[in-house]
């Protein structure tokens, strides 16, 4: 499930928010947001209900009162207005940390996503980007999340108009709204053109006729165009036949054979190569051995008879191992003369090999070049053939067309009778395309597929409705049908209207429908809200037993769902109640007509 967790609030010269920056982080379990107004010496106008409008305000551009833009400046300081809302977004065990900042003069937008700013390209887009990311609407986040006795008609008061953009908000059925609308007006849209293709008919129907009338025209010029065809068809005709003579004979099966050739060669001439590139090798090293060693006898007839370290003349045998030396390296030397000498004839005759082959491939590649050749021009002469063939095959087509027709204005007729057709077809195509718009019309109105969605959840709602009911110990039972339209019993088990029962007993249900909605808000988006604020719910027309059965409930919801319940109330036996829950107390103050927060 998708999770939307709230983690802080800043608000700044919005209502009677000064330049001081209100700062509310949410926290977990039952808050009271209480204070008291010094200017007034009451606990009325302290600026409370100014959290749940900040709130509302920075995510969907308006308040819960709905209040005009120019009324929403703090009417002192009269400007820099800004509300910033921080949240976090956990899905698929991947978590996005959001920053959403709306300002009033300047008016502007900014939405971050992990430090990324991701705004839209105008207030409008972003503020859809926003509810989409919520998977709600301000409607049904406003009744669902933030719900204020004072700006909220209770469900069941509501008009049956109000109620169906509720539920369809509740139960993200918004689509089918849109898609009705799409349906109804791409109808009006395809009827239109049915109008126009019908007009479209007419007119070329008279077109039609009036090709007809001159039909008999024309037959002299179908005369003229026939001999041009016919003389077209003669001409070539006769240059097929001069190109068939031009076709030389040739064997194709001989590019393989010197392809094969070639190849056989061509191993031949590597082989020889890398045999010369060997040869190269060894004779370069062999005339850097025999240098070597010629170089060592030089350095030996440098020492003469004297030693140059001890300048003593050498011994006998020292004399006679020099010597020695001396003679080795000649026999080596000559050696290394005669594997050379034999390795430049074999070069030699490497080298000649190679050309031989080389001239072969040379002569090979010139004999399939030039039967590859032939082919081509044999082949482009074939292709003029069946060219020149083509064009006397349309010839004759054209022939038996103009034999086919009286006058040129057989075309005209011919294209008119065939847009006419068209058009026929195109004017079916319409009427039955209008017929498969009022078929989807049908699906995705009221009584379509919202239906079947509502009836597949329907004793899923009705379960969890009578479930809080009995919290509240109601005197009555209420359940909806797909078109949601309620039906009530009371205690006696008669049918009754919702406005048989008392304010407070009214109330009761409105809290149950209240928490049943929610509910189905979270089952059927799929999404999280870890917030929910009660603006002087407890206020109103609910007895003690009342508002014990509404804090249990709260107690329920925030050790089930972890919710962050904020309750702003006056009611003393709810305050001593709550205070029993042992609640985060957010104390406001105002002074000089500016809220704080403590």
């Amino acid at each position: 499930m998708k999770q939307v967790i709230f983690k802080r609030l800043r608000v700044q010269n919005f209502l009677s928010v000064g330049n001081n920056v209100l700062d509310l982080s949410f926290n977990n379990g039952i808050n009271i947001i209480t204070g008291i107004n010094y200017d007034k010496s009451s606990k009325n106008g302290v600026g409370k209900t100014t959290i749940l409008n900040a709130l509302n305000f920075a995510l969907f551009g308006n308040t819960v009162n709905d209040l005009k833009k120019d009324e929403i400046v703090n009417n002192i300081n009269k400007g820099n207005c800004a509300v910033e809302v921080q949240f976090d977004i956990i899905e698929n065990d991947n978590t996005d940390e959001y920053i959403l900042t709306r300002c009033i003069e300047p008016t502007k937008i900014e939405l971050l996503r992990n430090g990324n700013n991701i705004t839209e390209s105008s207030i409008v887009k972003t503020t859809e980007q926003i509810c989409k990311l919520l998977n709600t609407t301000p409607e049904v986040f406003t009744n669902t999340v933030l719900l204020t006795i004072k700006n909220t008609i209770p469900f069941l008061a509501q008009k049956k108009v109000e109620k169906r953009k509720f539920i369809e908000g509740i139960l993200c059925l918004n689509i089918f709204s849109e898609m009705l609308l799409q349906a109804r007006q791409e109808y009006n849209d395809t009827n239109h053109l049915l109008d126009i293709e019908k007009t479209k008919y007419n007119e070329l129907e008279k077109t039609h006729k009036v090709y007809l009338n001159q039909q008999s025209e024309q037959i002299k010029q179908k005369e003229e165009n026939l001999q041009i065809l016919q003389s077209r068809q003669n001409n070539n005709s006769s240059e097929i036949e001069k190109l068939k003579n031009t076709i030389k004979s040739i064997n194709e099966s001989q590019i393989e054979e010197y392809k094969k050739l070639t190849t056989d060669v061509r191993i031949k001439e590597n082989n020889e190569s890398n045999n010369i590139k060997q040869l190269l090798v060894n004779i370069t090293t062999n005339e850097l051995q025999k240098e070597q060693f010629t170089n060592r006898i030089i350095e030996i007839d440098k020492f003469g008879s004297v030693c140059e370290l001890c300048k003593r003349p050498f011994q006998e045998h020292d004399q006679q191992t020099l010597q020695n030396e001396k003679d080795n390296i000649r026999k080596h030397i000559f050696n290394i003369t005669n594997v050379i000498t034999d390795d430049k004839m074999k070069l030699e005759n490497a080298e000649k090999l190679q050309k031989k082959y080389a001239n072969v491939i040379d002569l090979c590649t010139k004999q399939i070049n030039n039967i590859t050749n032939i082919i081509k021009d044999n082949k482009n002469i074939k292709d003029q053939i069946e060219q020149l063939k083509l064009y006397n095959e349309q010839i004759i087509k054209d022939i038996e067309q103009l034999n086919n027709t009286s006058t040129n204005f057989d075309n005209f007729i011919n294209d008119s009778k065939t847009r006419l057709d068209t058009l026929i077809n195109s004017i079916q195509d319409i009427e039955k395309k209008l017929e498969i718009i009022n078929s989807v019309k049908f699906v995705v109105s009221e009584e379509g597929v919202k239906s079947y969605i509502v009836k597949k959840i329907l004793k899923v709602l009705n379960t969890k409705l009578q479930y809080y009911l009995k919290k509240f110990d109601s005197n009555c039972i209420c359940t909806f049908n797909e078109y949601f339209e309620e039906t009530m019993t009371n205690e006696q088990g008669q049918k009754c209207s919702y406005y048989n029962f008392s304010s407070g007993e009214q109330r009761r249900i409105d809290l149950a429908i209240l928490f049943t909605f929610m509910d189905i808000r979270r089952i059927q988006s799929g999404t999280y809200i870890n917030i929910s604020f009660y603006d002087e719910v407890l206020d109103s027309s609910l007895d003690l037993v009342g508002i014990e059965s509404f804090l249990d409930i709260l107690k329920e919801r925030v050790e089930k769902y972890s919710e962050n319940v904020y309750i702003i109330t006056h009611q003393t036996s709810a305050i001593k109640k709550l205070n029993e829950m042992n609640p985060n107390i957010i104390t406001l103050e105002k002074r000089q007509g500016f809220t704080y927060i403590l």
